[in-house]
């Protein structure tokens, strides 16, 4: 009895690590953080506009999905900073340009192009709270990404901060149009290179 009694608390423990937690304080399961070879993480999201949104809602096309620190300099840098400067006076990390530059430079897709959306998901907000639909609309209006047919800037619509949060900052998945993740260039450590094979990949995607 007393081994199920551990092996029940244990098992409860291992699951607590994947809960996420809405505005209420209310825990939540969810598969975080995204993982190589299995569907985006089905999270619950808030846009710009303040309107919900789900990952899923890009299936049929290929999708980048850029998680961000609002503070990051990497961030900024792939949002655009190096022509529109940084989020909140942030410098923009040298040597990296938007995701939708790197798209355009690895034959992918042209901006606006809608075979590819980009979706921007803010997991910290600048001074390190979590974010919510008015800071996924701030940083929409900075880096002038209101109104285009294939990007997306979000805020999850419970706070997923914590380890498993920061361990894949700066993170940029690739999923193909039935949501997988192809390629995962994520954390200090990353599976793939995002210019050397997630791009690169991300043009064989649309090709198809």
């Amino acid at each position: 009895m007393k081994r199920v009694v551990i092996l029940a608390l244990a098992a409860l423990a291992a699951a607590a690590l994947s809960f996420g937690y809405d505005k209420f304080g209310v825990a939540l399961f969810t598969d975080w953080p995204p993982r190589f070879g299995r569907p985006f993480p089905d999270i619950a999201l808030v846009d710009a506009r303040g309107e919900r949104f789900r990952i899923a809602d890009m299936a049929g096309r290929a999708a980048l999905v850029h998680a961000a620190d609002m503070s990051s300099p990497a961030a900024s840098a792939y949002a655009g900073g190096q022509t529109l400067g940084g989020f909140g006076g942030v410098r923009p990390q040298p040597g990296l340009r938007s995701l939708e530059f790197y798209l355009a430079r690895h034959g992918a897709a042209a901006p606006g192009d809608p075979r590819v959306a980009i979706v921007h998901l803010l997991l910290y907000d600048e001074d390190g709270g979590a974010p919510d639909a008015e800071d996924a609309a701030r940083w929409a209006a900075h880096f002038r990404l209101e109104g285009r047919p294939n990007v997306v800037v979000a805020a999850p619509a419970r706070d997923l901060r914590g380890s498993a949060s920061l361990a894949i900052l700066p993170g940029v998945w690739l999923l193909d149009a039935d949501g997988f993740v192809r390629y995962a260039a994520a954390g200090r450590n990353p599976r793939h290179d995002l210019l050397g094979e997630l791009l690169p990949g991300a043009a064989a995607l649309v090709a198809d």
